[in-house]
């Protein structure tokens, strides 16, 4: 295909940066920060409510988490990928048709599996699998299109809502995802360098002692007082920050904040994040990583 990036432009894997940036700027940015500026309307069309909209977070992921990096291992990220794009278009399309509470749980359900098969796990992979030596400032970099379209979602669908209705700006949501993300993975992803007959951050051969790295298998791991304390902390910290997303357009409303205020209060929330992943990806490739989390 003319124009499609291939070997012959350089190191495929700056390729597969961008389209980690472009990944998470949509599924993460535009559709993980932007679904909680849909509640308040949601709550005005149907009465729903505040526990009936935000439930269905915590039991998808609940059901979808412990299954989603079993599934990328076994089958790839490229092909976790279409399954999370395909299941977030349907959850958009499915929100801008339903009319009941059960829809809505269904289509939230769909909706998370899009973003555990297509949002930061399978992406994770793919820069750990391209990069080893730039792997903290790729992905730094990577997250800073989650924090771009974080900071756009609240402002862009809040404008549309107005303009359009909640409904056809689901459709619309629909309609972004499969024309931005479906190309990216289908013409750009490649799980592997050999695949095209690279090597690591580019090298030209394969970094000295790179296949010394220990393999650690899940029953090995899970014996280890380091994996719990390290899965107690993602537990907590994305925790928080997931209690925080899903309800602060639903506080700042109860505070008597009109819909734009709102919107410009968590575009900031984002936009105050941006120059942490950009540092912290740079400081995580030259010191200790422990170090760099504490």
């Amino acid at each position: 295909m003319a124009g499609r990036p291939n070997a012959a432009h350089g190191f495929y894997g700056w390729w597969i940066a961008a389209s980690t940036f472009i990944s998470l700027f949509v599924m993460v940015g535009l559709i993980y920060y932007g679904l909680p500026v849909f509640y308040t309307e949601l709550i005005k069309e149907f009465g729903w409510s505040r526990a009936d909209l935000t439930k269905p977070y915590f039991f998808s992921v609940l059901l979808v988490g412990p299954f989603a990096g079993f599934l990328i291992d076994r089958y790839g990220a490229r092909r976790a990928m279409l399954l999370g794009i395909i299941a977030a278009i349907a959850a958009f399309l499915g929100f801008g048709r339903m009319r009941a509470l059960e829809a809505y749980f269904a289509f939230y359900f769909l909706n998370t599996v899009g973003y555990f098969f297509a949002g930061p796990v399978p992406n994770q992979v793919l820069v750990s699998q391209w990069f080893r030596r730039m792997r903290g400032r790729v992905m730094g970099t990577a997250y800073v299109g989650l924090g771009i379209g974080g900071a756009l979602a609240p402002l862009l669908f809040t404008y549309s809502i107005a303009r359009l209705g909640w409904r056809q700006t689901f459709l619309a949501g629909a309609l972004l995802i499969g024309a931005v993300l479906l190309p990216v993975v289908l013409w750009i992803v490649k799980e592997r360098p050999q695949e095209m007959g690279q090597f690591p951050d580019g090298d030209a051969e394969p970094a000295a002692g790179a296949s010394a790295l220990p393999v650690i298998y899940l029953r090995e791991a899970v014996r280890q007082p380091s994996f719990w304390l390290l899965a107690a902390g993602s537990f907590f910290s994305i925790g928080a920050i997931g209690s925080v997303i899903q309800h602060l357009k639903l506080y700042l409303v109860s505070l008597e904040y009109s819909n734009s205020e709102a919107a410009w209060v968590m575009s900031f929330l984002v936009i105050s994040s941006i120059p942490g992943r950009i540092i912290m990806g740079f400081l995580a490739d030259r010191f200790s990583k422990k170090a760099v989390m504490i």
